[in-house]
């Protein structure tokens, strides 16, 4: 399943929707810089959705060495809080 999304997503990259999919394959896989760089394309189509920018912020995290919000992470954070200040 994770190939035949990541064909459709070479396909057409314009689907945040397939791109946060293929981040969660990823994650559930135990891909987090994958995850990441996903997420990071479903911002770039969706950037005014915050529980895509949570999700993206969390993934940063997951992806690094020390498993900390780095600055971009808390970026994506407040931006998400902007536009929905009670989002989890």
């Amino acid at each position: 399943a994770v190939l035949r999304l990541e064909k459709e997503m070479r396909r057409d990259p314009s689907q945040a929707e397939g791109w946060r999919l293929l981040a969660d394959a990823y994650k559930a896989q135990g891909r987090p810089a994958d995850a990441a760089t996903a997420y990071a394309r479903a911002v770039e189509l969706q950037p005014r959705d915050p529980d895509v920018l949570a999700q993206a912020a969390e993934a940063r995290a997951l992806a690094s060495p020390e498993r900390r919000f780095d600055a971009q992470a808390m970026d994506l954070l407040r931006r998400a809080l902007q536009m929905d200040p009670g989002h989890q």
